[in-house]
């Protein structure tokens, strides 16, 4: 309700290097299997200059929320 279809769970609205945002997916499983308008939008995302991932576990979401910050503007 409310919610586009494919759009990731999560967003940081902060410019960071070369990327507008980040997006992160997460899935419970290690497949990483995304359905098909996860797929599009994350395609899409990073298309437009943001970045876009699909995440299973917290040291890989802690690993990549702490390299986008640390990025320099």
């Amino acid at each position: 309700m409310g919610v586009l279809a494919g759009f990731p769970d999560l967003a940081l609205f902060r410019k960071s290097n070369q990327y507008g945002a980040l997006f992160i997916e997460m899935k419970a499983s290690t497949k990483h299997e995304t359905s098909d308008s996860q797929a599009s939008m994350i395609n899409s995302l990073n298309t437009l200059g943001y970045k876009a991932v699909v995440v299973s576990d917290f040291e890989t979401f802690r690993r990549v929320v702490n390299d986008y910050l640390r990025k320099q503007f």
